[in-house]
């Protein structure tokens, strides 16, 4: 069963806590909007994106330091990194595909993600950097 975060009104989704962090991250839509938010144990929230595009599908780093997240803001779907205070936003693809659902690797030196830039939708890895983009072989 569904359990509310907060009785505010709007919509959250994919909540996710960390290890090392007791606070646990999501993404929030009110009117049409979603953003990244992290909910401290006392309930408090802190919007980390703050951008009216749509910010969704966030995923912690292994070391519970920084956050990807798929953005539109760039007129597209893309692959943003940031600390897990929200600053140090970066965009990690900057491609005209869609670029969506990433996640890190274990160690956290890579992250894998879903993209149709070759054509028709399939993973691609890429260092955690955004470099050396390449697709998943089967």
């Amino acid at each position: 069963a569904a359990v509310r975060l907060s009785d505010t009104p709007g919509n959250e989704y994919n909540g996710s806590r960390h290890a090392r962090t007791p606070a646990l991250l999501f993404e929030y839509e009110r009117d049409g909007d979603r953003d990244v938010f992290i909910m401290e144990p006392d309930g408090r929230r802190t919007n980390l994106t703050r951008h009216p595009a749509r910010d969704h599908l966030p995923a912690w780093s292994p070391d519970g330091e920084r956050i990807v997240f798929s953005s539109r803001r760039d007129g597209n779907d893309e692959v943003y990194v940031m600390r897990a205070d929200g600053s140090g936003l970066r965009n990690l693809t900057n491609h005209p595909s869609v670029d969506v659902m990433a996640k890190w690797s274990p160690d956290g030196t890579r992250i894998v993600f879903v993209s149709n830039r070759d054509g028709g939708f399939r993973l691609h890895v890429m260092t955690a950097e955004g470099t050396d983009v390449r697709p998943v072989e089967r």
